[in-house]
């Protein structure tokens, strides 16, 4: 995540998910972005 974010810090709490999906390609990562946010998930950042 610091990768994504520098000033990101650990959550305190013991909930932690972070979730990776394997795309071919930008639009790929669009369209799986898309459909996250569609079905009512947050983003932290846009692809």
């Amino acid at each position: 995540m610091l990768l994504a974010d520098s000033t990101w810090k650990a959550p305190i709490s013991k909930n932690r998910v972070s979730l990776q999906f394997a795309c071919g390609s930008p639009a790929e990562v669009d369209e799986t972005y898309k459909k996250l946010i569609e079905a009512g998930h947050q983003s932290f950042k846009t692809p």
